[in-house]
């Protein structure tokens, strides 16, 4: 809905997020086997719904999820980082922590490791 509480773009997916970076998490299917990708402000699909599990887009990074693994892709859909990762936290600052092999440490919008983090 937009802010006059019209409908924006057709409900058509069984869930969905806010904007950010141009760029809407959407999901379908039930939460079992559910796939996520990402629409534009026109809702026109603009990156497949493709991963097991996604977060939204933090200063031109989406984190996404495929075979247990979490990386990043830019708002091309392109892996930018790759899917290594057990778990990741977007924190902003151009910044993002992450957990690989029981260590949490701070990576860069590249993937370099720039120091390490304490949970």
């Amino acid at each position: 809905m937009d802010s006059s509480g019209q409908i924006a773009i057709e409900p058509q997916f069984s869930g969905a997020g806010p904007f950010s970076d141009g760029r809407a998490l959407v999901r379908v299917g039930g939460l079992l086997g559910a796939k996520y990708g990402f629409v534009d402000k026109s809702g026109r699909v603009v990156i497949n719904p493709q991963f097991a599990d996604a977060r939204g887009f933090v200063e031109k990074r989406a984190a996404v999820k495929n075979d247990g693994r979490w990386g990043f892709i830019d708002p091309a859909g392109e892996l930018a980082i790759e899917a290594k990762y057990d778990e990741v936290h977007d924190s902003g600052g151009g910044l993002a922590r992450v957990k690989a092999h029981g260590h949490w440490v701070w990576i860069d919008a590249r993937g370099n490791e720039v120091r390490s983090a304490s949970r």
